[in-house]
């Protein structure tokens, strides 16, 4: 009722103006109007993304804009790690074992890893997969020369060889994605969302400076909109 009123009174001032503006016109506006307001509820379910998909199925709303999701968190509020959390899995690009890294990947269940310039700096380099990074050293490992005991490195240049090495380094860069999505720890919530929302990402990297400070992941971005939605039930945003 209150949009039929207002759509109305909206018809009627700009007639006021435009007296010869055409019926014909006026009935798209208010189609366009009254469709656009709809609930997306109607949108069949196969033709929405994984994202989207899961939001409805949950009673979520879809975040078309930002002014419907002005809270004030930021990225470094809601990434990982946090307090009392273990530090976040990364691989060195320059000097972590073939051996390090099988450790890595038994002890984890992570679809992927920052590397970083060095365990001190965490300055980000890049971020590579983990079904890539497994099949580059099973066919590594089968190059004579290379053993457990090789360094990786993702650099354009080989580390140089410690006293006591006896296996060849195997460069990797060609499986490290150089450009990985990024955010600062500074970056508000309702930006990060939005992100997840239209570009489709299934994490986001945390930086201050260059240097890497956490990850948000797709699961994390959920239950950020569940949390607000229990704190906050008669939010707009989830109306």
């Amino acid at each position: 009722l209150s949009l039929s009123l207002s759509l109305s009174l909206y018809l009627s001032i700009f007639h006021s103006f435009f007296p010869s503006f055409c019926l014909s016109c006026s009935i798209c506006i208010c189609f366009t109007s009254f469709h656009s307001s709809r609930s997306v509820s109607n949108v069949p379910l196969l033709q929405l993304s994984s994202y989207d998909g899961h939001i409805l199925l949950n009673g979520y709303p879809f975040l078309d804009s930002k002014e419907e999701f002005e809270h004030g968190t930021l990225a470094c509020d809601v990434m990982h790690p946090r307090r009392n959390e273990a530090p976040l899995s990364t691989i060195s690009a320059n000097g972590t074992s073939i051996a390090d890294v099988d450790r890595l990947l038994e002890e984890t269940e992570f679809k992927g890893f920052p590397v970083v310039l060095d365990d001190e700096s965490q300055l980000l380099e890049g971020y590579v997969t983990r079904s890539e990074l497994k099949t580059a050293i099973e066919r590594a490992l089968q190059v004579e020369g290379i053993s457990n005991a090789s360094r990786i490195y993702f650099t354009e240049r080989a580390p140089r060889l410690l006293e006591g090495d006896q296996s060849d380094p195997v460069s990797l860069k060609k499986i490290l994605d150089e450009s990985p999505f990024q955010v600062s720890n500074q970056t508000p919530m309702e930006t990060v969302v939005e992100m997840f929302r239209k570009m489709g990402l299934r994490q986001a990297l945390i930086v201050r400076n260059g240097r890497l400070q956490g990850i948000i992941t797709k699961k994390d971005v959920l239950m950020h909109i569940d949390q607000l939605s229990q704190l906050e039930p008669d939010s707009q945003l989830f109306r």
